[in-house]
């Protein structure tokens, strides 16, 4: 497998350093990847060489201006070509796109500058927008480094030991587990012991539950149970093993609402040193799963416009779940409410409570 990599970028002095070393330049002596760095300015034609022009309707900022773009493309573009546009309102840069992404013959990466590139040119020449995060840089040059080599990793034979492609974080739904080589005891400070007792299953168990709890402490969103099922390398971690890892971080307070009931989340936001609650308000519309992986879909109405948010339901983030309407709907699901629209996404059938603190 050979896979070509063309990046047009404004700042191409950014990237050519990063391509040159460790494990890129190594994929590119062995002949599995080509990268190579374009200069925009190379495709303009006026005297200035100007990319960039002030955005129609006002606004801050400049735009890139399309007829460089398109012609840069139509130059390196092949029939097995795929342009990707670099965008932070792009899809999510995943190690399942990076697989998928590695299949292909040729990229074409557009890294993006000021306020981003004309809409035709993301219109009628761009295959793929990707972000690798949601924060903006300067220009995206940097971002379609970082794809690249992500991708490239994903190569046949890119990797010394493909082994370690299975066991790195976000290849399953869990994160890593922690890693230590020799010497056993530095400063003080020991390697778990049943790491050095060569018993297999036993470390394999170890790194399980490592695994689990830095993601709960993490990235408890990854524990979702329909994100969790659709994971089929996920099967590896048995069902007994992950109620038993995981059966103290269960929260009994969150067993009491059911599907229709209004409910305010409370949400922990964490803001540099401080932590503010944030709360959304809605009608649980499904609950789903058990123990560790079990999950709640709220959905509410705003400006006009249904948004749902899925909820680990043991999920450290969330403070408490609190009840303001409840109903007496006897529905597993209540799907049918995204087709409602006005007072009647929020009808749902009450009955009255008499616990104290409920109206």
């Amino acid at each position: 497998m050979h896979l070509e990599f063309d990046i047009i970028t404004l700042f191409p002095e950014m990237a050519e350093g990063f391509f040159a070393s460790s494990m890129l330049a190594r994929g590119q002596k062995n002949g599995l990847i080509d990268i190579r760095t374009h200069q925009l300015r190379d495709w303009t034609s006026d005297k200035h060489n100007k990319t960039d022009e002030l955005p129609y309707g006002g606004g801050a900022g400049m735009v890139m201006k399309p007829e460089p773009i398109f012609a840069a493309v139509e130059e390196l573009k092949k029939p097995q070509s795929k342009v990707v546009y670099m965008a932070p309102d792009g899809l999510a840069l995943t190690s399942q796109l990076a697989r998928e992404l590695a299949q292909e013959e040729h990229l074409i990466i557009l890294s993006g500058h000021y306020e981003g590139v004309d809409q035709r040119v993301r219109d009628e020449l761009v295959d793929l927008e990707v972000s690798i995060g949601d924060y903006v840089l300067t220009n995206g040059t940097l971002a379609g480094a970082v794809m690249i080599d992500c991708v490239s990793r994903f190569i046949p034979g890119f990797l010394g030991d493909e082994k370690s492609l299975t066991e790195e974080s976000f290849m399953s739904t869990f994160l890593g587990f922690p890693q230590y080589t020799r010497p056993a005891d530095f400063r003080g400070l020991r390697v778990p012991e049943v790491l050095l007792s060569g018993d297999h299953a036993a470390i394999a168990k170890w790194r399980q539950e490592q695994q689990t709890e830095k993601t709960r402490q993490l990235r408890p969103d990854l524990l979702d149970t329909e994100f969790f099922n659709t994971k089929p390398e996920n099967s590896r971690m048995s069902q007994a093993i992950l109620e038993e890892i995981t059966k103290d971080q269960l929260t009994d307070d969150r067993a009491d609402f059911k599907v229709g009931d209004g409910v305010r989340v409370h949400l922990k936001v964490k803001e540099g040193d401080k932590t503010r609650i944030q709360i959304f308000a809605g009608i649980v519309i499904s609950r789903r799963g058990g123990g560790i992986q079990e999950a709640f879909t709220v959905r509410r109405i705003a400006s006009g416009v249904g948004v749902e948010k899925v909820f680990p339901v043991h999920s450290p983030s969330i403070e408490k779940v609190e009840i303001d309407r409840e109903s007496v709907t006897m529905r597993a699901r209540m799907f049918y409410m995204r087709d409602r629209i006005g007072k009647a996404a929020n009808l749902v059938k009450e009955k009255r409570l008499v616990e104290a603190g409920r109206k």
